[in-house]
């Protein structure tokens, strides 16, 4: 994924992370720079910490297991979401 380069490419960026932040540790707090920058009270000006926080944001899920093998007997969960656009799931 490149790099926002305006307010409405990182609303849209924020929107489809969103969905998995919950399972990032701290991922609320990865992402509070990035969310401060979509306000309509401050200009877009990308800069390090910015940077910093997509980079992370990105790479952190990566560092947890995301695929596994079923294991027959064990607990599942679906979690879901929809919108008038989209449907997406994740079975943990």
């Amino acid at each position: 994924m490149k790099t926002p380069t305006d307010k409405t490419e990182l609303k849209r960026y924020l929107g489809m992370v969103n969905f998995n932040v919950k399972f990032v540790r701290k991922g609320s707090e990865i992402l509070a720079p990035l969310y401060e920058l979509t306000s309509a009270k401050v200009d877009y000006e990308w800069s390090d910490i910015h940077q910093q926080a997509f980079d992370t944001i990105k790479a952190e899920p990566l560092k947890e297991p995301t695929l596994a093998h079923y294991k027959p007997g064990s607990k599942l969960d679906l979690v879901t979401d929809s919108s008038g656009h989209a449907v997406g799931g994740t079975l943990y």
